[in-house]
């Protein structure tokens, strides 16, 4: 996925999180729902129904992917911020979403 535009990684992102081909960045991503009280539900329904998506810099990606924040609603419709990776597994998996952190709006 590295070089691609938002128009290819935003039904990539969504493809792979309906189809459950994503993995957590631990212990990162589980602390930052914590500390914001979000879940995964959350994070979810932000990505089904985002806003907006737009790269995420300064940080190098780690799977071999391209990093995005994407925009959208949580369950009780509060806009949250979600770092992800977009990546191309080595194995049966194919298209995958690391899931890297969550920003403050």
């Amino acid at each position: 996925m590295a070089g691609a535009t938002v128009r290819q990684a935003v039904p990539w992102i969504k493809n792979a999180m309906r189809s459950r081909r994503y993995f957590l960045y631990e212990p990162h991503f589980p602390k930052r729902c914590a500390e914001r009280q979000l879940n995964l539900d959350d994070v979810k329904n932000a990505i089904e129904n985002l806003t907006k998506c737009e790269p995420y810099e300064g940080r190098a990606p780690t799977q071999g992917g391209t990093n995005w924040r994407v925009f959208g609603p949580s369950i009780d419709g509060d806009e949250i911020v979600v770092g992800v990776e977009a990546f191309e597994a080595e194995n049966e998996l194919g298209q995958c979403v690391l899931l890297i952190t969550l920003f403050e709006v």
